[in-house]
Formats: C-alpha cells, structure tokens, sequence
C-alpha cells in the first residue's frame, strides 16, 4: 500500500530546501566574496551542492545505527528508510527546479533519482531488489565531500581545493569500485536467474552509473 504520509515528507523536504537557496545566498555573498561575481544559474549549481552535501553527510551518519537495526527487519525500520529516502532525493528534484540548463547526464540522474524516490511510500527495502537499490543509494551518501567540492571549487582558488578534489576523487573511486563491484559480482552470479524486476533495476541504474563514471573522469583530470 502507498504511504501517502511518507510522500507528504518528500514535499516538506522540497519546502525545507528550497527555502534554504536564499539562506545560503546571502550567507555565501558574505562569506566568498567570489560567489557575488557569478550569475544567478551558477550561484545556484554552487548552493544545491553544498546543500547536497551536507544532506548526504547527514544521511551517512544516519546509516550506522541505521544498518544495525535493519539487520532485526523490523518494520519500522522500513519505514525510516523511506522517510529517510524522500530527504535523499529532494535535493535533486529541487535542483532540477532551481538550477538551469544542467548538463544531460546530471538532469537524467536527478530524474531517475527522484521518479525512484516518489516510488520509496510502496517498496519494501527487505525485498532482494530494493535491497540492492539500498546499497547503492547508501554508498552514494559517503561521497559526500564530492559534492562539496563541486560547489566550493568555485568560490576558492585552484590551489585550495587541490587536496579536497584529489580526496574526493579517491573516495569517490573507492566507493564506486565497491559498489560496482557489489553490483557486477552480483548480475554474473545470477544470470540465468534473473528476474523482471532485477532487468528493470539495472536497466535504471545504468545512466546513474554512466554519471558516475563521467564525474570520477571529472575528478581525475
């Protein structure tokens, strides 16, 4: 059954964040003197980022207790999850909003990301598919000095943000490895037994994975 109560989360959390933008405006105008240069479209790329990634640092905080008492399978358990979920995509369906003319790639994740999410009030992350979209969506959240660093690199110079790009493309490189990984040994082992479910799962995850490639390459150059 669709929780509609859940999905009245996801509108709260577009509210929250999309009344965050002006906040961070003129936080930001204070603060970096830099961001004030930029137009309105690239002011807000800076800000959904940032925003992106402290959401994510949240989440991944979040997700040690988190993963103890999902190993009970309680329902309520569950039911955090998809709390948790409608937060996760926000961000993405209020950039699509706010920010113009994002790059294919990026426009197509936020789309897959928030059609999944607004699917989050009826699925069962104790099934074997939503399982494996939990890893994935759950590995993505430790990335979050990515995020981080795709804001800030604007409102500081080349030779600041050296480091932190240098240690996002590490991490980010590791978390993709495993959970490409994860998801390669999984699809070889089973595949004389897969199953609709599991072709629709991959088939949506591709261009997620395909972004991800593209900004590992991003990073690395």
């Amino acid at each position: 059954m669709y929780n509609y109560l859940i999905l009245s989360y996801y509108f709260v959390a577009c509210f929250l964040i999309n009344s965050f933008y002006e906040h961070f405006q003129k936080n930001l105008s204070v603060l970096y003197p830099k961001f004030n240069k930029y137009d309105d479209r690239r002011q807000k790329y800076i800000i959904k980022n940032i925003i992106k990634s402290n959401a994510l640092y949240a989440i991944s905080l979040l997700s040690f207790p988190m993963t103890i008492a999902y190993q009970y399978s309680l329902p309520e358990v569950n039911t955090l999850i998809q709390f948790v979920g409608m937060f996760y995509v926000a961000n993405d369906s209020v950039g699509l909003y706010k920010v113009k003319n994002l790059g294919p790639a990026t426009t197509l994740h936020h789309i897959i990301s928030t059609s999944l999410g607004l699917l989050t009030p009826v699925i069962n992350f104790y099934d074997p598919v939503p399982q494996m979209l939990l890893i994935y969506a759950l590995v993505a959240c430790y990335s979050y000095n990515v995020n981080y660093y795709l804001g800030i690199r604007f409102l500081k110079e080349r030779e600041e943000t050296k480091n932190l790009k240098n240690q996002a493309f590490m991490i980010y490189f590791l978390l993709c490895l495993c959970n490409f990984g994860y998801h390669g040994y999984w699809l070889y082992d089973n595949l004389n037994n897969l199953t609709n479910p599991h072709i629709i799962y991959y088939t949506v995850i591709t261009p997620l994975i395909y972004d991800d490639l593209k900004l590992l390459k991003f990073l690395y150059n």
